[in-house]
């Protein structure tokens, strides 16, 4: 668990130095310093042991670091997992894109073209509010919200659920059961208003929202199949 690999002119430079001295200088010298920590399983964190210099708690916590890494490699741990692991926001984002193609093809296809009209008017409002704010800061881009595909780029996570619930005649067939949308959307949400405002989440709070998470991905993923 002590074990890296580093060039020896690295190795005589450091061997006299505590770990929190060197590694400090080099978060600061060096952009790519989270990439390259990551590349060496060496946790880098607040809560790392490298800037307390504590041995014993390095040993421990590189060792779950290395646990987690072979658990990916022999594919104990699904990809979901691993990018929810890895980068949980960009996760997150793309689910909403996912949703967002999602609802647009479905109203679309239901509706026979241009569905405005048939999204709920608090969305409504919100969206034409949100809008407005981004013309006012870019004029220029005045022209380019006028079909509805654009406009419900404005909306949030839970607007499209609230879609859905709406027109669930439409969508019972991808979601089935009303209560384990509901569940799984409040879920989503906490998750993710944690992931964008670092708020502190608790254990249980984390491992549901990456549950409703994979299992809103897996009904998105198999309808687009």
């Amino acid at each position: 668990m002590n074990f890296a690999f580093i060039p020896s002119e690295l190795n005589k430079e450091i061997s006299k130095e505590k770990p929190n001295k060197y590694f400090k200088l080099y978060k600061k010298d060096n952009r790519n310093f989270e990439e390259t920590m990551k590349s060496h399983l060496i946790p880098f964190d607040e809560k790392s042991a490298i800037w307390d210099n504590d041995y014993e708690k390095f040993i421990d916590q590189r060792g779950q670091l290395i646990y987690e890494k072979i658990k990916r490699l022999v594919g104990e741990i699904s990809e979901i997992e691993v990018s929810l692991e890895e980068e949980p926001i960009g996760v997150v984002k793309n689910i909403e894109k996912k949703m967002r193609r999602f609802i647009d093809k479905k109203m679309m296809l239901n509706f026979k073209g241009d569905y405005w009209e048939k999204i709920p008017s608090d969305i409504q409002e919100r969206i034409e509010d949100r809008i407005k704010e981004r013309v006012r800061r870019q004029p220029y881009e005045k022209d380019n919200f006028r079909k509805v595909k654009d406009k419900i780029n404005f909306c949030d996570i839970m607007d499209y659920f609230q879609i859905v619930q709406n027109y669930w005649d439409i969508f019972q067939d991808n979601f089935g059961s009303r209560a384990e949308l509901q569940k799984h959307s409040l879920n989503i949400k906490d998750y993710r208003n944690g992931l964008m405002h670092v708020r502190e989440m608790n254990r249980i709070e984390r491992k549901q929202g990456e549950a409703s998470v994979e299992w809103l991905l897996k009904i998105l993923d198999k309808t687009t199949k």
